[in-house]
């Protein structure tokens, strides 16, 4: 037996709140079904594990927010297996939408389309937009297909903490959560942070979250330019309500407190329980972990875990040019 094999044993002999199933067909058939029936199901995406319902369910929508203690206002993704089920999320598709989805499908994209009336209220936030995506990943496919339902799939965490890239970070925050069905096991995500969201309802095309897909990969694709935007911005008709998640809470943090400096510096001579991170060596003499968009979640995990009170992360010019990472970072220092 393998070691991943073996752990999920041990967890589902006493755990049996939280069932842990593998990646054979019978067993995603299984999480299928319980998406049909309403129930929430854990699955992996190449981004970052995703906590999913029936996205035209309003009370199975409505747990995903129970279970996270997710703020109401915050509006969810939906994923679909294929364009073909497009209709049955978007009302329309905007020509620069066309040609992302083409470009970019399956993949960490996600854009922000005019909303059918099939889609929960509850899933976008009472907006009339929707944002939706089809992942990149074997298991996330698989299931969508089976299941033949748009589903809404926030990250499989408790609101505001890092996002989960494998099963132990979920297991981390939900192993004795009844509400949830199982948990579908795909191994570390590739990826390691969320969908670039692209609000895509307006003339001009807007970055609403940053990640691993670029400003200038968007730009080329369209041949035009996009802009990064706020949830206050112009195509944004409800001032208080984002029309993408990432946007209006602290997110992603570690109980750690995070210091952003520019130099090692700056850190007192007195600081204990500390971790120094950077994006490469030459940033500092001493540097504790070289962060990435793969691990950045990971080490915020692991620094709870082992009970780093400071993370003095260094900013540099290359850090910065990493948008996806560097928006994560700066939304898990904020207080």
């Amino acid at each position: 037996m393998s070691l991943a094999a073996l752990c999920r044993s041990i967890y589902n002999l006493y755990y049996m709140s939280i069932a842990i199933f593998t990646s054979k067909e019978q067993s995603i058939l299984q999480c299928a079904q319980a998406l049909q029936k309403g129930q929430l199901v854990v699955f992996p995406t190449e981004t970052v594990y995703g906590l999913g319902a029936d996205a035209t369910n309003t009370v199975a929508i409505q747990q995903i927010f129970n279970v996270k203690g997710r703020p109401s206002d915050n509006p969810l993704i939906v994923h679909i297996a294929s364009m073909e089920q497009l209709p049955q999320v978007a009302q329309s598709v905007p020509e620069h939408a066309k040609k992302l989805a083409q470009a970019f499908w399956p993949g960490p994209l996600t854009l922000v389309l005019p909303k059918t009336h099939t889609i929960s209220t509850a899933a976008s936030a009472d907006l009339e937009t929707v944002a939706v995506r089809i992942p990149n990943h074997p298991i996330a496919l698989q299931l969508l297909r089976l299941a033949n339902i748009p589903v809404a799939a926030p990250s499989a965490n408790k609101s505001g903490r890092p996002s989960p890239t494998t099963v132990a970070h979920v297991l981390q925050d939900f192993i004795n959560e009844p509400l949830i069905f199982g948990i579908l096991d795909g191994g570390p995500c590739s990826i390691g942070i969320e969908s670039t969201v692209v609000d895509v309802t307006g003339v001009i095309p807007y970055i609403l979250r940053p990640g691993i897909i670029s400003k200038e990969q968007l730009e080329s694709v369209l041949q035009t330019n996009v802009e990064y935007g706020t949830f206050q911005h112009q195509q944004n008709t409800t001032p208080n309500t984002p029309r993408s998640p990432g946007m209006k809470y602290r997110h992603y943090a570690p109980r750690a407190t995070i210091h952003i400096i520019s130099s090692e510096k700056e850190i007192p001579n007195n600081a204990e329980n500390k971790w120094i991170l950077a994006l490469s060596m030459e940033s500092a003499q001493h540097v504790d972990v070289i962060i990435s968009e793969q691990n950045i979640y990971d080490v915020f995990r692991r620094a709870d875990k082992e009970g780093i009170q400071t993370l003095w992360i260094i900013e540099t010019p290359p850090l910065r040019q990493r948008v996806g990472l560097w928006d994560r970072i700066t939304k898990a220092a904020k207080k």
